[in-house]
């Protein structure tokens, strides 16, 4: 039971690490989906 909760715990903090080098990525890539469509918003606009 102890040794199984400890992997439990190391499991958690790997996907924690996981999770931080992905956030970056993914904040990455929503800020540039976001300003193409500000773009393309901008564009619907001009009527281009």
């Amino acid at each position: 039971m102890k040794a199984n909760n400890k992997q439990h715990k190391a499991h958690r903090g790997q996907s924690l690490v996981e999770v931080a080098l992905f956030f970056p990525i993914f904040i990455i890539l929503l800020a540039g989906a976001d300003k193409k469509l500000a773009q393309e918003e901008v564009w619907i606009r001009q009527g281009i």
